[in-house]
């Protein structure tokens, strides 16, 4: 049983939609909750069908209260709740019944807030899904913690909204934060979230959707777009700077708090311009008219104008540049024409130092780089959340260093290529090696890729590029014909380009379809040994895709789970696709940490290709499946004389091994009939250096 969870439901004349609410609450696959149903004095029948509810399910608990709001109604919420961890429901949504089981595991794994994502609903049923950055975060302190504030909850990286995130009770309280009056503020969600976020050491964002959000016109949020607002956000900034005022950890944030009243300001004043259609004088007029303190508003405008720089590590050039102008208007009416705007921007631009944009920042970053001698640029790598791709990164770069420490090593990771491609095709020397990421990429699976890498063959021509050992898969369709192709015109000695494939079957391909030498070589991890000495417990950890590339259904897994019951073996699961990006600065712990929960286990039964190559590393015993192209099947043939990895064509073949793996005590990872093979990789690349 997980920890306990209060979920806390606000109702104010929605009897049309309290039922489907209550019942996707009830609905979790998580057992340890509570829902507190707050009514804010409704006058239609939505009191009474809370109080069914409660009747029916000892679960349920009712406060009924005059109407204060919403605000109110999640306050007195709070008052009661029991749950170490906090989650509110808005009583016109619907959740997934997943929500509490994903989202707990983090908070126990020692996250303080976790975001997700959700789905906007429209009348006639149709979903789309809304998506935020994904992301973990550690925040060790105020500048950090600022930063957070500016850089991810007011640039709306992610969602502030009540609902779409889960909080620790004990946090709430020892900080004593509530949410403020919605009477008399606008957005009292930002204003909790961001006052809960000033305290915060960990956050995570995931990549999973887990929430309903029902678009409809009577809705508080959709009347009030087209009202101005400003004096309410307004009021919302004084009440945040009064809340931040009473904590010592806060002393920075506060003193920066200009920038915050800004973004602030900035974000309501974009929404009244889009939505009322006024000539900029007319809205100028309008929120001067709304504010009660306008000399604190200007005064805070004064002193952002001052230096406004902190927007260029937030927006890119011309956004920021646009929100600064805005800024200016507002304080003395001066509205820039571009041409004005450009020249007041590079006025700044020239007068403060500050965090650029990525592009900048790679100019400068490569353009250093690049006065070395000799640099290898390794491209592509992975800054999403597979964790086997994130161990190929390390694996490349550990290979770089080992064997070619006479060249300095930059990576560019695929998600920033975009931002370095300009100052990468200005720097890069002719003598430069380049790197291409190995894995299971190549083809039409994963077009992002497979373009970033077609793109960087036929960018840099006399630049030798290494693609690393890749599974090579084009499927039979009009897509994967249309990039076989254009892969065959790129992929060609001309260009400089040596592809080195990890199993017979992609070196069958590569050989067929593509004039570049080629070669056959192990995935790239394997040159890695894990091993520790970690006592292991009585486990199996079942490992199986949830994607495109699965092949085991449902049956076949609840087989593996019975036989495992049966024989008295515990059963823990886990994935290697993390439903969060993670960035090169956090890619060994997340790594290290995946590893550490493999060796723990008696016995991995996976279909995942590093799956089976992680427990092959760490010497643990291993049942592995195939997916649906030849790579798990190619890369065990690597590694089949390894007593403890075997590989199942079938589900009754993977559960007559159980009892004989589960028995090994003592694996070995010897990687010695591998070393020729990689020998060859570095004989390779150091005839084309």
């Amino acid at each position: 049983m997980g920890p306990f969870v209060s979920i806390i439901i606000p109702v104010y004349n929605i009897e049309n939609y309290i039922d489907a609410c209550v019942q996707s609450a009830l609905e979790q696959n998580y057992d340890n909750f509570e829902i507190i149903l707050v009514d804010d004095g409704s006058t239609d029948n939505s009191g009474r069908k809370c109080d069914d509810w409660a009747r029916h399910h000892s679960r349920i608990q009712v406060i009924h209260k005059i109407n204060g709001g919403l605000s109110s109604a999640r306050n007195a919420g709070l008052d009661i709740a029991k749950g170490i961890y906090i989650y509110f429901l808005d009583g016109d949504d619907t959740i997934e019944t997943t929500l509490l089981s994903t989202i707990v595991p983090f908070m126990e794994s020692g996250e303080e807030i976790v975001f997700f994502q959700y789905y906007s609903v429209f009348p006639g049923g149709e979903r789309e899904p809304r998506h935020h950055e994904l992301g973990r975060y550690v925040l060790n302190s105020e500048e950090e913690r600022f930063e957070f504030l500016t850089h991810k909850i007011l640039s709306h990286r992610l969602g502030w909204e009540a609902w779409n995130k889960i909080y620790r009770r004990d946090l709430i309280e020892k900080y004593e934060i509530r949410f403020a009056d919605n009477n008399i503020i606008f957005a009292e969600d930002l204003y909790f979230c961001l006052c809960y976020c000033a305290h915060i050491s960990r956050a995570v964002s995931i990549d999973k959707y887990l929430y309903n959000y029902a678009q409809r016109s009577n809705s508080i949020m959709s009347t009030q777009i087209y009202r101005l607002n400003v004096g309410r956000m307004i009021k919302l900034s004084n009440y945040l700077l009064a809340f931040l005022k009473k904590f010592d950890d806060c002393d920075l944030i506060v003193s920066r708090f200009h920038v915050i009243y800004f973004m602030i300001l900035e974000n309501v004043y974009s929404v009244a311009r889009c939505n009322l259609k006024l000539a900029p004088p007319e809205l100028r007029k309008m929120v001067y008219a709304d504010v009660d303190d306008v000399s604190t508003m200007r005064n805070c405008l004064k002193v952002f104008l001052r230096d406004p720089s902190i927007l260029y590590s937030i927006y890119n050039i011309p956004t920021a540049a646009a929100k600064i102008s805005y800024a200016k208007f507002l304080y003395d009416g001066c509205y820039l024409s571009l041409r004005i705007r450009n020249r007041f921007i590079n006025k700044i631009l020239s007068k403060f130092d500050f965090i650029l944009p990525d592009r900048e920042k790679y100019k400068k970053k490569i353009r250093s780089f690049s006065k070395n001698k000799r640099c290898i640029y390794y491209i592509g790598s992975e800054n999403y959340g597979n964790i086997g791709d994130n161990k190929i990164a390390i694996a490349i770069s550990t290979f770089a260093q080992q064997y070619f420490s006479e060249y300095r090593f930059m990576e560019v990771t695929i998600g920033d290529f975009p931002c370095a491609r300009p100052a990468l095709q200005k720097y890069i020397k002719k003598k430069d090696l380049i790197f291409l990421t190995g894995g299971g990429n190549l083809g039409d699976a994963y077009p992002r890729a497979e373009n970033t890498r077609q793109e960087v063959v036929s960018r840099w021509k006399k630049n030798t590029k290494i693609v690393f050992p890749q599974t090579i898969d084009f499927s039979d369709t009009a897509e994967g014909h249309d990039l076989l192709e254009k892969a065959k015109k790129i992929y060609v000695p001309e260009n400089n380009v040596i592809i080195f494939s990890r199993e017979a079957e992609s070196d069958r391909a590569a050989k067929k379809f593509f004039q570049c030498e080629s070669y056959l070589v192990p995935d790239i991890v394997l040159t890695c040994n894990e091993q520790k000495n970690i006592p292991r417990d009585n486990a199996a950890l079942l490992c199986f895709r949830d994607d495109k590339e699965r092949t085991l259904d449902e049956s076949a897994k609840d087989a593996i789970s019975k036989a495992l019951s049966e024989m008295r073996i515990q059963i823990r699961t886990t994935d290697l696709q993390l439903p969060y990006h993670v960035s090169a600065n956090q890619r060994n712990s997340e790594v290290a940490q995946k590893l550490d929960e493999i060796r723990k286990a008696s016995l991995l039964i996976t279909d995942r290709l590093h799956g089976m190559v992680f427990a092959a590393i760490t010497g643990t015993p291993c049942i592995a499946f195939s997916n649906y192209n030849h790579k798990v099947k190619g890369t065990y043939e690597w590694i089949s004389y390894l007593p403890y990895i075997k590989y199942a064509e079938s589900v009754t073949e993977a559960i007559g091994w159980i009892p004989t793996l589960m028995g090994m005590k003592e694996c070995h990872y010897d990687n010695t009939p591998l070393l020729p093979y990689f020998s060859k990789l570095v004989q390779v690349v150091r005839e084309n250096a």
